[in-house]
């Protein structure tokens, strides 16, 4: 983006968006309020009993998950927090290993149709209703 042009290859990428041109991108940074993730902050050891999300985890998901965690998925808009080892009326905590993203179609299969979510960041699966997750092959 400082350079003013993309490169083969290169992408000017506007999460929640997707791939805008440079100049458009340029042109939305002169109103833009830009937030700063900063190494060295440990959201693992952030945890609430709230439903509300802190700004560090939610940006850390917006990182680690920006496509709805479904296999096979691909929807990047839209996206709800989904509280996914523990359920949050179950009193689970809302911290980052307790959270992922998903879309909206997912996650009311998840909340209330009995499907269940296993296997955590990188290993996602997603179990239809009267399966056990030990069923599924490595």
């Amino acid at each position: 983006m400082l350079r003013g042009y993309a490169e083969d290859g290169e992408t000017c990428e506007i999460p929640g968006i997707g791939t805008v041109p440079v100049a458009y991108a340029r042109d939305l940074a002169n109103d833009a309020i830009c937030h700063v993730i900063l190494t060295g902050t440990d959201v693992t050891v952030i945890s609430s009993h709230h439903r509300y999300i802190p700004v560090a985890i939610a940006r850390a998901l917006d990182q680690r998950d920006p496509t709805c965690v479904t296999p096979g998925c691909r929807r990047r808009h839209h996206l709800e927090t989904h509280h996914w080892r523990q359920d949050y009326a179950k009193d689970g905590p809302t911290e980052l290993d307790n959270l992922c993203r998903l879309c909206p179609y997912h996650h009311h299969l998840v909340t209330w149709c009995g499907w269940t979510l296993t296997g955590g960041p990188g290993r996602w699966r997603l179990h239809p209703p009267g399966t056990h997750p030990d069923d599924d092959p490595p």
